[in-house]
């Protein structure tokens, strides 16, 4: 059922009348699963991906990291290490300081929407680029620290789990934006229903916006995969989302006037005063035989004074 109402949900909001008998339960479920293969195909597959590349965290560590030491407020490196692909850059020489004296060469590597990661650092400073979030770290900061990368095989298995757990932690983020996302866009279609008309309640609203929100997610699942940014995309989500509402409103509604009018044309019409005209239909008819009746004794249903009674009843 789940894939059948994905695809009615992608290709027919003109039918999502179906979705008005889901129950709750049906509802968050799809939600549910709809974030679960969005999470994996544009979260968990890169990274799988990315340990095909280049093994797990220890050969990481061993293949890729060269010998570091942070002593006494100093970061020490040999050799020069630099690193650009997958999205990744990474320069660090240790030799000398550059990085505040680079300051506005370093700062448009990290505003460049292209990388998701970034490390830059000297002797002295490092600037460093996470999913946007730009840091920058003093070492004198840091005095009194040591560390090294023998320490870092230490941490591996904590790395591990710390992994693991934020992912989890970011799977269920992700479904409570989803659905408050889905809160916002059912008071645009509360907005929405208000114009076209119907008795739509809210909770009903917001099922059908949980399944408007399936193509704007595909979309944004399909850019993460050939790693397309679009500024402002949540605007367009949103905007499409609203779109598929307004349809399906509109559905619902012609249905309603459609069973509306085929109930009109089956209910008998009462007039102005409140009588049916089948009650005046059958007065007529009652009327029409009394006629009838008042011709077969030759009065032609008219009523008779008592002197023509009287003249009546000689004549006979």
């Amino acid at each position: 059922m789940i894939f059948v109402d994905l695809a009615y949900a992608v290709k027919s909001p003109s039918k999502y009348k179906r979705f008005l008998d889901r129950k709750a339960w049906q509802v968050i479920l799809y939600g549910v699963l709809l974030i679960a293969v969005y999470f994996l195909l544009a979260n968990v597959l890169p990274m799988v991906r990315f340990q095909r590349m280049y093994g797990n965290f220890q050969a990481l560590v061993e293949r890729h990291i060269p010998e570091f030491e942070l002593k006494n407020g100093r970061f020490y490196m040999e050799p020069v290490f630099f690193l650009d692909e997958s999205r990744i850059y990474v320069d660090v020489d240790t030799s000398m300081e550059w990085v505040s004296a680079r300051q506005d060469e370093v700062m448009n590597i990290l505003k460049d929407r292209y990388y998701m990661t970034v490390i830059i650092s000297d002797s002295r400073n490092m600037a460093v680029k996470s999913n946007d979030d730009i840091q920058f770290i003093d070492f004198q900061n840091l005095y009194g620290m040591n560390f090294g990368k023998k320490d870092l095989y230490r941490f591996i298995p904590v790395i591990n789990t710390v992994i693991t757990l934020g992912m989890i932690l970011w799977y269920l983020f992700d479904i409570a934006l989803f659905f408050f996302g889905i809160l916002i866009l059912s008071l645009i279609g509360l907005g929405i229903k208000s114009a076209i008309g119907g008795d739509l309640s809210f909770g009903k609203i917001y099922c059908l916006s949980v399944y408007a929100r399936t193509l704007p997610l595909m979309i944004k699942m399909l850019l993460a995969l050939v790693h397309i940014r679009i500024p402002f995309f949540w605007l367009m989500s949103i905007a499409i989302s609203a779109a598929y509402l307004n349809a399906a409103f509109k559905k619902l509604q012609e249905e309603k006037e459609q069973e509306v009018h085929g109930v009109i044309q089956t209910v008998p019409f009462y007039n102005e005063s409140g009588m049916l005209d089948r009650q005046r239909e059958k007065s007529d008819r009652i009327a029409g035989q009394e006629g009838e009746k008042g011709e077969i004794c030759g009065t032609e249903g008219q009523d008779l004074s008592g002197g023509d009674r009287v003249k009546r009843e000689q004549d006979l």
